[in-house]
């Protein structure tokens, strides 16, 4: 602050304030200004073209762009779910949380905006029950007692515990009569979640995890997703992606359901491996098409969207050793969130953020 005129009396500054943010231009740690201040911003849809070795069409009928590849060579992280998206990152992580970009999926349905071009997006790691607790998660672990047709949980996505643990406007939800899964994830709420047979019950603590404001939430598309299922594993991405867009499931099930939060579909997993592993059946994938999977974790046991239509029970999950197969829904593994952004979310258009896990896009709000 300089006074250019020192002769004269300067008693009207005293108690004056100011407030402002700093934005670098072009140096390390760039972050977005205030609101309402103009920045360079693109929308992140715009970053996601066939142009590199990690960015390709998949080759169904709608034409997706997908991220394909090793973990350590597909640039496709993002900050997401933050405390404060204006905050620099680079010294202050704890503030986001590093999520990754599926691809650009093509005619997606929403629920009030017609039909159109959305980026998907997946949390990195799997939801810990609590702060101290990494344990997974059930599907569904209802019984006959709570409407499912047997002891070892019930495969309809519109009914699921997750589901309701994940999206929004469940927060009366009970299960044998106890208060669970009520939008804890949501909310970021802490209270009973599903984690085994019979409707068991653990306490889970989102509030350091789950969805952390409105500015997040009011991203996030209201999406048809669909959940057709499919009997076999001896199927390829593209099998697994026309029959979860069919009708074939259990007696009784739905086959869309419309929300704002899923899980990665079998074909999602798939594709991720890249052209090569295409041809390849899922339940078959071996050491040289999971470890050319981004989406692939090791040692973890990873829920998918898909039921198995042959019975009331199954769903698809990733196994521990990289391929697709089919387990009943009570058991407790791991939930990565999945979701669709609004078409009109942009990023910050700067010379450092390249989607590395160093420097992931930054979004503006």
């Amino acid at each position: 602050i300089e006074f250019k005129e020192l002769n004269k009396e300067q008693d009207y500054n005293q108690g004056a304030t100011f407030e402002g943010k700093i934005y670098i231009d072009g140096k390390e740690g760039m972050v977005p200004s205030s609101p309402g201040v103009t920045t360079d911003t693109k929308l992140l849809k715009d970053i996601i073209a066939v142009n590199n070795t990690n960015i390709v069409e998949d080759g169904t009928e709608d034409k997706n762009i997908r991220y394909i590849g090793p973990n350590e060579t597909v640039n496709n992280y993002i900050w997401f779910n933050c405390v404060d998206y204006y905050v620099n990152q680079a010294t202050a992580p704890y503030v986001c949380e590093q999520w990754r970009i599926i691809g650009l999926m093509n005619n997606v349905e929403t629920e009030s905006n017609g039909t159109q071009n959305l980026v998907k997006i997946i949390r990195d790691e799997p939801l810990p029950r609590t702060a101290t607790d990494s344990g997974g998660l059930s599907w569904n672990n209802k019984d006959t007692t709570t409407g499912a047709e047997t002891e070892y949980g019930k495969n309809d996505w519109t009914d699921a515990e997750l589901m309701y643990l994940l999206n929004p406007n469940n927060e009366s939800h009970t299960l044998s009569n106890t208060t669970a899964n009520n939008s804890l994830y949501w909310d970021s709420g802490s209270g009973q979640c599903s984690t085994g047979q019979n409707n068991t019950l653990s306490s889970c603590d989102f509030s350091t995890t789950g969805l952390k404001n409105d500015t997040t939430r009011n991203m996030i598309e209201t999406v048809k997703w669909k959940i057709g299922g499919w009997n076999s594993t001896s199927s390829t991405a593209k099998q697994f992606y026309e029959n979860e867009r069919k009708t074939t499931v259990y007696t009784g099930r739905q086959t869309v359901w419309t929300g704002k939060i899923g899980l990665m579909y079998p074909s999602d997993y798939g594709y991720a491996a890249g052209s090569t592993c295409w041809s390849t059946n899922l339940g078959s994938y071996s050491t040289s098409c999971y470890n050319s999977d981004w989406l692939y974790i090791k040692d973890t046991y990873q829920w998918t969207l898909t039921p198995n239509s042959s019975n009331s029970t199954g769903v698809f999950r990733v196994s521990s050793s990289g391929n697709i197969d089919s387990t009943v829904a009570y058991y407790a593994y791991g939930v990565r969130p999945t979701l669709y952004l609004k078409s009109n979310v942009k990023i910050l258009d700067d010379e450092i953020s390249d989607g590395s896990s160093d420097h992931p896009y930054i979004l503006v709000p």
